[in-house]
């Protein structure tokens, strides 16, 4: 989630909340929310590519053709696209602090 989109999702949140006819917010609850929907957001991704490799392997983790170097090899290509995300998941949250 990239800085403008997570400026643009907390004024959402301050606008959802002041259309319910809420108190303001406090900056906690605001954050909070941010913190949820970007570790949902990532938890999305993460289960995407393991849902991926699934579709790869059969009940025992066993390449369903056969073809463990391809296996292997996407793995490892989700396995870097893991902790690229993770690097972002923390920059993210960083953003968030005080």
């Amino acid at each position: 989630m990239s800085a403008d989109t997570l400026k643009d999702f907390e004024t959402a949140i301050r606008q959802q909340i002041s259309q319910e006819g809420r108190e303001p917010v406090s900056e906690d609850r605001v954050t909070l929310l941010l913190i949820r929907q970007i570790v949902a957001e990532y938890r999305l991704r993460a289960t995407e590519r393991e849902a991926e490799l699934n579709e790869l392997r059969d009940e025992e983790g066993e390449p369903l053709d056969g073809d463990y170097a391809s296996l292997d090899e996407r793995r490892f290509d989700v396995a870097l696209e893991d902790s690229d995300d993770l690097s972002g998941l923390l920059a993210s949250l960083e953003e968030l602090l005080p």
